[in-house]
């Protein structure tokens, strides 16, 4: 049957996504899957949700769907006339099989008062209800009925926004109309119902009631990765998989120059936040923003091979949960039961923690066994202008890990990394009232855990926890290990470590190593990153070496609990200091002088807990996690939120992508206006789920399991 998007779209409807530097829309290429969605129900005060099975008969009312007019499953057992009809209960039916199972998507969003569709998916359409339900009758059973032995048809006309451009039009009858989005845009649709003589035309026709109309909201829908579809999940694996093996040169000569590689986005992270001044992404105000831009690019790369795929998100606190769970009902152990998610199969992305040797911690089996770190050589020009280690692969520099492919290690030194994002830290994050302490803290506890469960820290031979543990106890010891690491890039960019140029291919891991050396007589500072537990020489300066390299300010910053570390800063002078909480105060420089000491014992990390965490392929699925929050922060209208944008918000003072005019280096993320860049505020404003603006949406704001743990994050204003 023909039907909507069997007929070519006119030159007003909207365009397909630009590149921010060409004039020609993307290159798409078609991927039809039959999908379905959700239904509206026109009523006199206007359009409700309601569900719908494809044969057209009303859904019963379930807590997914709010309560609809109630007579829609009735048929009137008295003969009607036209005079009698109402046109008050038709249902315009938009479904697919994401709706079916899980509910309408969307319902949320204050502008969405009609139905949300989704770009290049193909979808289905039906007319219900009770005024249907009568003209079968008529047309069917009441033989006396002027109308029996005639045919119920409906005209279904698609427009542009503003009505202005007829784009498609179907005559058939009331189920099934069917049509592809071209864009993530705005459409409007009208449906009439008649009694035709041909059920294929409705000229001379009688319409009954009024014709119904309604809005249709084409967005890209991302949905949690437990709600993908088998096909929907490995044709994103395997389009994420494509565009590592598919360089930006070979890539572009079969899908078109709008083609990106992996390489592209792994070396743009990396040199943002590996630069050697600052870090543009990370520490300040525009973590959040810059993350969802580059999230939004990828998406845009994923679609230039296949139309119509989202990035899901990953709702990492449902495996925190569950693992918990598990260990108070059948004593599981918690950290492994965190890893056995559906997430870390082959399926998805891969073991969390391979267990093989540290030389080659990767995964060895799935689509993503033995995926490659990008190096420079593989660059076309031999450049060596981008940010890489001394092995020349593209991770910070003061990352000597030597592994060829994404590495993953499930413990920190000998600590096993087993500090999970809980539904607690969703809770805290969404308290906090303006933009600033917001958007300052969502990298913390609600987020950056993720990053240290999947790189982990390793180093041959390294002993200085033990030293650590037997100076100040277990507990503080594995605090300042896994601070200690977190402490490498203000180290680094202080000039306290020092990493090799650049190391051959063949040369020992232990002979191309970052170390704390040869600091000036004023700092006083004597450290090789010996690890064997003997006396550190030092002086008061380690403690203005941790204050001066933005260490205890970035700790500060991270420890929203208040449990490691308080700043303090004096009334008069303006002077901040720092201290270990719970440490007494002749012991703070000993303290000080053993966390120096780690840090300065530089270890290798995995990629997620690096500059280079883009190159992991689960990283992709992390951000829109944090991005979903925000969105129902925002949307929490009822709640206090207040928006400023303060400058100089990076714990390295002034650094660009942090302030609110930095342009964004992103492309293509507007799509009213996607051949320019924006700036921070632009995108702020952009991603504003309160309009109708973003080119995406979530499927929902739900965290039912949190209440297991006693967190309401739907209700955290309310409380209810």
């Amino acid at each position: 049957m023909s039907g909507y998007g069997s007929l070519p779209v006119s030159d007003a409807a909207p365009s397909a996504f630009l590149d921010p530097t060409v004039e020609e829309p993307l290159e798409q290429k078609p991927n039809t899957r039959k999908v379905y969605l959700a239904a509206l129900v026109a009523t006199s005060a206007g359009l409700a949700i309601a569900g719908v099975h494809s044969q057209g008969a009303a859904r019963s009312t379930s807590d997914q769907w709010p309560a609809t007019v109630s007579s829609m499953n009735n048929v009137r057992g008295a003969p009607v006339t036209l005079d009698s009809v109402d046109s008050d209960d038709l249902a315009i039916g938009v479904y697919n099989t994401y709706t079916e199972t899980y509910g309408a998507v969307g319902t949320d969003y204050p502008w969405n008062d009609g139905s949300i569709v989704e770009p290049y998916r193909e979808h289905y359409f039906e007319l219900t209800g009770d005024l249907v339900d009568e003209c079968n009758t008529m047309v069917t059973t009441w033989k006396n009925s002027d109308y029996y032995g005639q045919a119920c048809t409906a005209k279904w006309s698609l427009f542009s926004e503003d009505w202005g451009t007829e784009l498609e039009q179907f005559v058939g009858l009331p189920a099934t109309a069917q049509t592809t989005f071209e864009s993530a845009t705005t459409y409007r649709v009208k449906v009439g119902l008649y009694i035709s003589s041909d059920a294929g035309s409705v000229d001379g026709a009688t319409l009954l009631g009024d014709e119904v109309k309604t809005s249709l909201y084409s967005r890209y829908v991302r949905r949690e990765v437990r709600k993908y579809t088998d096909d929907d999940r490995d044709s994103l694996i395997a389009t994420m998989r494509l565009l590592y093996d598919l360089d930006d040169s070979t890539g572009q000569a079969k899908y078109g120059k709008h083609y990106r590689s992996m390489q592209y986005f792994v070396s743009k992270h990396t040199d943002l936040a590996g630069d050697e001044t600052c870090d543009h992404l990370h520490e300040g105000l525009g973590f959040l923003t810059n993350h969802v831009a580059i999230s939004m690019e990828f998406e845009n790369a994923l679609r230039v091979v296949d139309n119509t795929l989202s990035l899901p998100y990953w709702d990492y606190t449902i495996d925190g949960n569950n693992a918990q769970q598990a260990a108070e009902n059948n004593g599981a152990d918690e950290e492994k039961a965190w890893r056995s998610s559906v997430v870390f199969t082959d399926e998805w992305f891969g073991t969390s923690s391979p267990g093989n040797d540290l030389n080659t911690a990767t995964m060895l089996t799935g689509p993503w066994a033995n995926t490659p770190v990008m190096t420079l050589t593989d660059y076309d020009d031999d450049s060596t202008s981008h940010v890489s280690n001394s092995y020349g692969y593209l991770r910070a520099p003061w990352n000597t890990n030597n592994n060829p492919y994404v590495a993953r290690f499930n413990k920190t030194f000998e600590y096993e990394t087993d500090v999970m994002p809980s539904c607690t830290d969703y809770y805290d994050m969404l308290g906090y009232d303006t933009w600033l302490d917001f958007g300052m803290n969502i990298a913390n506890g609600a987020h950056g855990p993720v990053h240290g469960m999947l790189g982990g820290a390793w180093k041959a031979n390294f002993s200085g926890w033990q030293a650590a543990e037997e100076a100040m106890g277990s507990d503080s010891a594995k605090n300042l290990v896994y601070l200690s690491v977190a402490s490498y890039p203000q180290f680094w960019r202080d000039g306290i470590i020092s990493c090799p140029d650049s190391c051959s291919e063949d040369t020992a891991l232990e002979d191309c190593q970052c170390t704390c050396a040869g600091l000036t007589d004023d700092d006083t500072m004597t450290t090789n990153g010996d690890s064997s537990g003997s006396e550190a020489t030092t002086s008061p300066s380690t403690t203005e070496l941790l204050q001066r390299s933005g260490v205890f300010e970035r700790i500060a910053r991270h420890d929203v609990k208040g449990e490691l570390l308080e700043r303090r800063q004096n009334e008069l002078t303006g002077e901040v200091s720092f201290s270990w909480i719970g440490v007494e105060e002749l012991e703070q420089e000993s303290m000080n002088t053993w966390f120096f000491k780690m840090v300065c014992d530089v270890a290798q990390t995995g990629d997620m807990l690096g500059s280079s965490s883009p190159v992991d392929p689960i990283f992709w699925s992390v951000h829109p996690t944090v991005d979903r929050l925000w969105q129902w922060k925002r949307l929490s209208t009822d709640c206090m939120y207040n928006y400023s944008w303060p400058s100089g918000t990076s714990i390295y003072g002034t650094c660009s992508g942090h302030d609110e005019k930095d342009m964004l280096p992103y492309a293509g993320l507007n799509p009213s206006a996607s051949n320019s860049l924006l700036d921070n505020k632009g995108l702020y404003d952009l991603l504003d789920p309160t309009t109708s603006d973003s080119p995406y949406v979530y499927d929902n704001f739900e965290w039912a399991h949190c209440l297991q743990e006693g967190s309401d994050v739907r209700n955290f204003c309310t409380g209810s």
